[in-house]
């Protein structure tokens, strides 16, 4: 429709204010709304590197792009990638409840590339099915505190990291793609919403 139409090309408008770097840029993964006080911001999510970015609504809109891992945080239990490293959280999905923003990574396994001239049957047992966890870091759940700041942003503060892989797999149906790759069909998040006291997954 022509509302829908128009919807579109101001959130197409919105989102070139987002100064994610190239890639990142090229690879979005998912937005949501927040409401802090009487404004409110897109959040938008990427699955490369371990950066997120806010954006104003509007013809005017402004954007800054956040570290997860630079984000003021206690002891999560976990260790966070080096900040402005290119290690890739693999952020797939952003779902927002209040003032917490929960960030959620691939919880996936990544399959090994064969390389040029892997023909035996012993390099094709390592690459096919399983071969290994991806990055320990796109197997959680980020949970962030939004705060009014200054400077017309938001300020963040990582509360918590929930282990997305491990509570997924505690569920008998999706334990059966333990450890099948996420490119041969395997458990893979791409999106995630948070309602009441629910965490919902789509997979």
């Amino acid at each position: 429709s022509a509302g829908g139409w128009r919807e579109n090309r101001e959130l197409e408008r919105t989102l070139e204010h987002v100064r994610f770097d190239k890639d990142a840029a090229e690879n979005l993964s998912d937005a949501a709304v927040l409401g802090l006080g009487q404004k409110s911001y897109l959040v938008v999510v990427s699955d490369e590197g371990h950066d997120f970015a806010v954006t104003t609504l509007g013809k005017d809109a402004t954007s800054k792009v956040y570290d997860l891992a630079e984000l003021p945080h206690k002891d999560l239990g976990i260790e966070l990638p080096c900040p402005k490293s290119k290690v890739e959280v693999d952020i797939e999905a952003v779902t927002i409840a209040g003032d917490r923003v929960f960030l959620t990574g691939s919880a996936s396994l990544k399959r090994k590339k064969p390389k040029e001239g892997d023909h035996s049957g012993k390099r094709l047992e390592e690459i096919v099915p399983g071969s290994g966890a991806g990055a320990d870091w796109s197997n959680y759940a980020y949970e962030l505190v939004a705060r009014e700041g200054s400077g017309g942003f938001p300020d963040f503060e990582l509360v918590r990291a929930l282990d997305v892989r491990e509570l997924l797999l505690g569920l008998p149906l999706v334990a059966t793609f333990k450890e099948v790759p996420s490119k041969d069909n395997g458990l893979d998040v791409e999106g995630a919403v948070v309602h009441g006291d629910h965490f919902y997954f789509g997979l």
